[in-house]
């Protein structure tokens, strides 16, 4: 310090005392200000190191969450395909299986047209359903369903039993009774009730149909439920077609 500089100082002690002081006290408040930044940093830093670890679990988890959704899409198309495929092989199988035999002893124009406008009848209310023509006996395929067309001339125990002599698989076969009448010359009983012997008993069924020359099987209450019943057996019995 030069000799002024002291001089001056010793000549104003009081103003010399008041600076050091000022810088003490700025000393002090920077000190303080560096202190808190420090803390704040530190802090800063805390946060980001501590929140790093929390933020890669969270990505983690969405990660394995977006992995196991895409698993869970991936299986529902799989089984989605696997339902698809076996409706369409239960479709095909259904298909092939539904076969059904149509027999008759009786020969001429009236029995085929009897045949084909049953078939019609049938056609409409079944799906997927074949219907095979057996000329003779030989023809018949005695695991397939089988429905026995018999135009009723005479009695009806004796015509009936005629028309199911040669039958070898008689559960799986229906008979089919064929009244050439007028509705209100039908028979008030079934035939499935007057026909008690076992040889009956054992059918899949003894159903009535109505017809008449002009007519054709024409629409009345014996051949709704008729109709009914045989489509009913043959739903019931096409699984255990081939």
């Amino acid at each position: 310090m030069s000799h002024a500089a002291v001089k001056d100082n010793a000549s104003s002690p009081g103003r010399y005392q008041s600076k050091l002081f000022d810088e003490g006290e700025n000393s002090e408040e920077l000190s303080q200000a560096a202190d808190e930044d420090n803390i704040f940093s530190r802090k800063h830093q805390s946060k980001s190191v501590d929140g790093e670890p929390v933020t890669r679990k969270i990505r983690m988890l969405l990660e394995r969450l977006q992995h196991l959704l895409s698993g869970f899409q991936i299986f529902r198309r799989r089984k989605n395909t696997d339902e698809s495929r076996m409706s369409e092989k239960a479709t095909i199988v259904q298909a092939e299986r539904a076969t059904v035999q149509l027999f008759s002893s009786h020969s001429g124009n009236t029995i085929k047209d009897i045949e084909v406008q049953f078939i019609e009848l049938l056609t409409k209310k079944l799906k997927n359903v074949s219907f095979v023509k057996c000329n003779e006996v030989k023809d018949i395929e005695w695991e397939k369903m089988l429905i026995v067309l018999c135009i009723i001339s005479s009695r009806v125990v004796t015509d009936a039993a005629y028309a199911i002599k040669d039958i070898k698989n008689p559960a799986n076969t229906v008979l089919m009774l064929i009244h050439n009448k007028e509705s209100h010359a039908l028979p008030k009983l079934t035939s499935s009730s007057v026909l008690t012997d076992h040889a009956f008993q054992k059918l899949g069924g003894v159903f009535d149909l109505a017809f008449v020359n002009r007519r054709g099987i024409y629409q009345c209450e014996m051949n709704d439920i008729s109709l009914d019943k045989v489509c009913t057996f043959i739903k019931q019995s096409r699984v255990d077609t081939n």
